[in-house]
């Protein structure tokens, strides 16, 4: 009788600590820019790398933009005909950033950004633009580069969301990584182009500005 009391208790203990947090908040993948005269857009199939130009980053203050693909993975709860409201609806609240990588002299401390605005049904995905990588990232990383041409360094970030469910259940998604090819003054138009179309949130990024052959002016 002893024994059988114990192992209530413990089921008791280990049901209630499990309502602290649970799984089901998934990072899918990472999406690029499309540069369009009305905005940016994302780019329907993944990416697992991107570029970025520390110099105009640090100059203009321009972040590192990528789309992120979260799914809620939580199966829905409500159900009208008893009056049970929905409990699963997954609400975002920050990003977790780790930075890695060989040949750097030191890289920024993790940090974390809030995320507004992605609440995300039960069995549903989300796309939203996430800044991994910030000016002031920006400008640690731009002072470890030599005057050389055509430097790249590859950077690696580790990414995990932050959010909770309805009833304030915390949730937490796995971790993914996405390379970011580091260099300096290396993005542009490249000659006989110019640009016709810029994001601007994302102008040191390669998919963030959008070229075209310069018409010949000549007879």
């Amino acid at each position: 009788m002893h024994k059988r009391l114990l192992a209530l208790l413990a089921l008791i203990s280990w049901v209630g600590c499990s309502g602290d947090e649970i799984s089901g908040l998934m990072l899918i993948g990472f999406h690029g820019l499309k540069a369009e005269e009305e905005g940016c857009t994302y780019v329907e199939n993944p990416t697992s790398s991107s570029t970025y130009d520390v110099a105009i980053a640090g100059e203009y203050g321009v972040p590192l933009n990528v789309f992120v693909h979260l799914r809620n993975e939580l199966v829905g709860m409500a159900n009208p005909e008893v009056g049970r409201v929905e409990t699963h609806r997954i609400t975002v609240r920050s990003l977790r950033v780790a930075f890695e990588g060989e040949g750097w002299l030191g890289l920024p401390d993790p940090i974390e950004i809030p995320v507004t605005g992605v609440v995300i049904e039960p069995n549903g995905s989300y796309w939203t633009h996430v800044t991994p990588l910030r000016a002031r990232e920006a400008k640690i990383l731009n002072r470890q580069f030599s005057n050389a041409e055509g430097e790249v360094k590859e950077l690696r970030l580790r990414l995990r969301f932050f959010g909770e469910t309805m009833n304030g259940t915390r949730v937490e998604s796995n971790e993914l990584s996405h390379t970011v090819h580091v260099c300096r003054d290396c993005l542009g138009c490249p000659p006989g182009q110019v640009m016709t179309a810029a994001c601007a949130m994302a102008y040191a990024q390669p998919d963030g500005i959008a070229c075209v052959e310069v018409e010949n002016q000549g007879g």
